[in-house]
């Protein structure tokens, strides 16, 4: 019984909260307004990289370049270096910060250690990219132009994680005009 009168009480309280008053503006506007607010919370969520060092200098740096290079509308940008470095750190941080302003994002790990075929990573990218199960991939030639019809209108963010083949990047990226 005591249980209940709490839930009651916590459902009256909540019930008495009040909200956003949008009776005198545009519904979409005040829903954007609720989005970016929601998106500067999530920016700021990631406390996991308070402990890497260097790691605000790095992001800083791509950050900046990315909004130099963000007019042109499709970007490919590559991290390079030697292994340990922290690339894959870098490229996760980049994911995370960024992943809010994407329609789809994709984080695909350790390319070169995939030993399933091209088509089993063409098969995951686009069942992150497009949140459907029935991609069926069968060969990579049939990826390739199934990746670039399906995404050719989506604002994307896909990050390829270590690949060490150009025809790793081909059949996984392809073009700037696969993605919109």
């Amino acid at each position: 019984m005591q249980k209940v009168k709490g839930w009651r009480t916590a459902l009256r309280d909540a019930a008495d909260l009040k909200g956003y008053d949008i009776s005198n503006g545009i519904e979409s506007d005040c829903i954007q307004h609720i989005v970016d607010q929601i998106s500067v919370l999530c920016k700021g969520s990631l406390s996991y990289m308070k402990n890497l060092v260097g790691i605000d200098t790095h992001l800083k740096n791509i950050r900046s370049l990315l909004a130099e290079l963000q007019m042109s509308g499709v970007l490919i940008v590559g991290i390079w270096g030697m292994p340990g470095v922290g690339k894959t750190t870098i490229a996760r941080a980049i994911y995370d910060r960024l992943s809010y302003q994407f329609e789809a994002v994709c984080f695909l790990a350790d390319i070169k250690e995939n030993k399933c075929g091209m088509h089993s990573l063409q098969n995951i990218l686009l069942s992150e990219l497009l949140k459907e199960k029935d991609n069926c991939v069968n060969n990579k030639e049939d990826g390739r132009s199934l990746l670039a019809r399906r995404l050719r209108f989506k604002k994307v963010l896909v990050v390829l994680d270590d690949i060490d083949h150009i025809d790793q990047l081909d059949y996984l990226a392809g073009k700037l005009d696969w993605f919109g």
